[in-house]
């Protein structure tokens, strides 16, 4: 069995990498409002924001285990610790990304 250490952690990975997979999957296939040309002002936000967001969740939860406490895999697994920050700034990356991969195969498919 699972320690119960590692237990939400592993619900936040379930909530937001099925949320992560889904509105990217929905990118990628074009169903999403935000690769939509008609949002293209829209999509073109939020695609800078996900962008943006998620490489600061990334970075102040890399710097929150490794300058200030040093890595103990404990804590960085445990509930409210910064592994559960890393998995909502990686998520926020793929989103983010499958929205430029988008707009280049719209782009690309212009051209052709």
């Amino acid at each position: 069995m699972l320690p119960h250490l590692f237990l939400p952690f592993f619900w936040f990975i379930f909530i937001f990498g099925g949320l992560a997979v889904n509105v990217t999957y929905a990118m990628l296939t074009g169903a999403h409002p935000s690769v939509d040309p008609r949002f293209e002002k829209q999509g073109y936000i939020l695609r800078i924001l996900l962008l943006l967001f998620s490489l600061i969740a990334i970075c102040i939860s890399m710097m929150l285990e490794m300058i200030t406490k040093g890595l103990v895999w404990t804590e960085f697994f445990s509930y409210g610790g910064s592994g559960s920050m890393l998995i909502l700034g990686l998520s926020l990356f793929a989103m983010g990304s499958s929205i430029t991969y988008r707009r280049y195969l719209d782009k690309r498919e212009e051209e052709d």
